[in-house]
């Protein structure tokens, strides 16, 4: 008598816990189950009593896998703040939450007369190349406002800074200047292939020390290293000086030069050489080009070495997860007299869908300036700097009020499928591209 009461009991509170029920045509109803038949649910909301037909419910199709090691595929079919309810080959079972250490969505069961088919839309394989590289298509129905577990991807850098993620083991990731591919479930390697051109080799590890938590909140802490062969410095410091700038003017029929001794002061790529404008600068033609800025060509080793620390928790609802980090690094070049430049970051990702992410970050780099504060900006490949001259008064820091250590960065990352993901951010470079495989 007693082990039934006690069943009764457990089967009350199961079907007396709220839900949320979403329809195909995107009705949203949450309320708590009063009765099932094979067909329908009734369900009690808090505006009375609605019947549902199970063939009009969205069934997502999940892969979980547990903090034991466990992993289970299937249809879920309910979901409370604690526990979601899955439909396995193996039977049906009542997860809690707080032993899921990941979750990804897999797909869609077509429903048919109330009954689930077991077809399974799948949303996450591309099927060709061509979509697989630029993301023409994919199979399956829309995914229109279908429930996500988490977004196609955690990030292993956030834009500029890394975070404590590594990638998968085998994993290998593309984008415009670098790659990186995945040596375990802990180490993973990147370099940018783009400096293989002026001869400077470099390579990236980066190793998760520990990773730990479940699906709710999870934390990791990361340390890595980035060594170049022949660094070309892209950092900026402050130098001052005098040169002598020699300007062309036309008088009585006949170019006349002068020579003036000018005071400069500014922000100028690491090592590199200040002269004067001596290119035919007019009087009235030669604006800010006043002088030469020639980056260093005595390139040399250099080490950087970074650790990052990331803390993740879920979304309300399972409607993916927000990432924070906080982090440093620090660069040394092997070359006698260079500075040490260095960089403290915080940055945070959010999934607002389960293909797009918001993503932002505040750093602290004396070492760095903005678009907008570099003088003569033309391209994201010309040297950046940001200098000023006078013919009669010292230039000093503060001439560059407007320069200050504290940086933004903000931007979105829309993966187009699992394997093609473009973003679009303020700091350069503009517009980012990234394939996985």
């Amino acid at each position: 008598m007693n082990h039934f009461i006690l069943l009764l009991f457990i089967t009350i509170s199961l079907f007396a816990q709220e839900q949320t029920f979403k329809l195909q045509d995107g009705t949203i109803i949450v309320g708590s189950i009063q009765e099932e038949t094979e067909i329908t649910y009734i369900i009690q909301t808090k505006y009375g009593s609605v019947t549902l037909n199970k063939g009009e419910l969205v069934q997502t199709a999940y892969e979980i896998k547990l903090t034991s090691g466990e992993t289970f595929s299937g249809i879920k079919l309910s979901e409370t703040d604690i526990s979601i309810q899955l439909k396995t080959k193996v039977g049906v079972l009542n997860i809690d939450k707080s032993d899921i250490s990941d979750m990804k969505e897999s797909g869609q069961v077509t429903p048919a007369g109330g009954k689930s088919t077991g077809a399974i839309t799948s949303s996450r394989r591309s099927y060709s190349l061509v979509d697989m590289l630029f993301g023409t298509g994919t199979r399956g129905a829309p995914e229109k406002n279908i429930e996500f577990a988490m977004g196609e991807e955690r990030l292993t850098d956030s834009f500029f800074d890394p975070t404590a993620y590594v990638l998968d083991n085998g994993t290998l990731y593309l984008s415009g200047l670098s790659f990186a591919f995945g040596l375990s479930d802990k180490l993973h390697i990147s370099s940018r292939w783009v400096d293989f051109f002026w001869g400077n080799f470099n390579i990236r590890p980066k190793y998760m020390l520990f990773h730990k938590g479940n699906w709710e909140k999870e934390s990791a802490l990361a340390i890595g290293g980035h060594f170049h062969t022949y660094w070309m410095p892209n950092k900026v410091v402050w130098q001052e000086g005098n040169v002598d700038i020699t300007k062309n003017s036309w008088e009585n029929g006949a170019n006349v030069s002068s020579t003036t001794n000018y005071n400069y002061g500014g922000y100028f790529p690491l090592g590199a050489k200040i002269t004067g404008s001596n290119d035919g600068c007019w009087e009235d033609g030669c604006g800010d080009h006043l002088l030469d800025v020639e980056e260093t060509e005595d390139l040399d080793f250099m080490i950087e070495i970074f650790s990052a620390y990331t803390f993740s928790k879920a979304r309300k609802g399972m409607k993916g997860r927000i990432s924070n980090t906080v982090g440093a690094l620090v660069q040394m070049p092997m070359k006698n007299g260079y500075e040490w430049p260095y960089r403290i970051f915080g940055s945070v990702d959010v999934d607002l869908t389960r293909k797009l992410k918001m993503v932002g970050e505040v750093f602290y780099d004396p070492f760095f300036l903005d678009l907008y504060q570099r003088t003569d900006f033309e391209g994201p490949f010309t040297p950046h700097h940001a200098y000023k001259v006078d013919a009669t008064n010292s230039i000093t820091k503060e001439n560059f009020n407007n320069i200050r250590p504290i940086h933004f960065d903000f931007g979105f990352i829309y993966a187009v499928n699992e394997n093609f993901r473009f973003g679009i951010h303020n700091q350069i470079p503009i517009i980012t591209f990234y394939w996985k495989f």
